[in-house]
């Protein structure tokens, strides 16, 4: 189960709970709510893939060339400040909820370095005014002002790792 990968991850990187620690999951399921209701047009019918919903701020969709998981803490906007970590949200087996984390930039990436195969998940800032997505097709979702803008940064200062850059005007992926 991906909690248990996760867990294992953060035990045997050593990362203390101070820089990744999971929601309990009352509270996660409001944050996961609140998260829906900011960025995604239609909240309730978002289930699975919340990259392929229509969005309620400007986006940015970016395929890179390589590995995109060393990109992370590169192109979150606040790699100082706690996030929150959102994965399994396309698991339909039922078997765990969507897991939520408080967690620093830099951990997450650590953790997803470990935890081969799962490249589905969000990073959100706290404050509710940008997203980061990474799709199971290798695409970077970034939603709202700041995170765009550090996406593009990353872009120009490194062009050969940028495979294609899409503006998304308040829409969907097609």
């Amino acid at each position: 189960m991906l909690s248990q990968d996760i867990a294992e991850a953060q035990s045997e990187l050593q990362i203390p709970d101070s820089a990744f620690q999971r929601v309990p999951e009352p509270e996660a399921e409001g944050i996961v709510q609140k998260v829906k209701s900011r960025f995604l047009r239609d909240p309730q019918e978002a289930t699975r893939w919340w990259w392929d919903s229509d969005f309620r701020l400007p986006a940015l969709a970016a395929y890179f060339n390589g590995p995109t998981v060393p990109l992370l803490s590169h192109v979150v906007p606040s790699e100082d400040q706690l996030v929150w970590f959102i994965t399994n949200v396309d698991d339909v087996s039922g078997q765990e909820p969507i897991l939520v984390y408080a967690s620093a930039p830099l951990a997450i990436q650590r953790i997803l370095g470990e935890c081969h195969g799962h490249h589905e998940y969000y990073v959100v800032a706290r404050d509710l005014t940008w997203l980061i997505c990474e799709n199971h097709h290798g695409l970077i979702l970034a939603l709202g002002s700041s995170a765009i803008g550090q996406v593009r940064r990353y872009a120009a200062l490194h062009p050969e790792k940028v495979r294609q850059l899409y503006d998304l005007d308040q829409g969907s992926i097609e």
